[in-house]
């Protein structure tokens, strides 16, 4: 149900987080911007929670720019652990064996 009422309403903007920036980088593709941004954001105080986005937007911006080594020494939360995973599949490219064993763990 709509309710509509003669009052004028004061439309306003909702101000951007503080992962804002981070996350229009790495969703535009600029994964070394969105590495760098969150590092710059990392000394900032911030809720836990986007302090957990922050992290797996960081793994995710390792992974794709191709450092997947960095991606795989983070496993604090079950998502990091879960893109950890990930950064090791595509680290074994060509190893069927060990790719086999990452897809068990899953």
């Amino acid at each position: 149900f709509f309710f509509f009422t003669n009052r004028p309403t004061l439309v306003t903007m909702a101000e951007p987080d503080d992962l804002y920036t981070l996350r229009a980088q790495f969703w535009l593709g600029h994964y070394q911007m969105a590495i760098e941004e969150a590092k710059s954001i990392a000394r900032r105080p911030m809720p836990p929670n986007l302090k957990a986005e922050r992290e797996e937007f960081l793994s995710r911006a390792y992974i794709a720019s191709g450092q997947q080594d960095k991606a795989t020494a983070m496993t604090d939360t079950p998502a990091l652990q879960a893109l950890a995973l990930k950064a090791q599949f595509e680290l074994s490219a060509g190893n069927e064996d060990i790719q086999a064993t990452l897809v068990d763990q899953i």
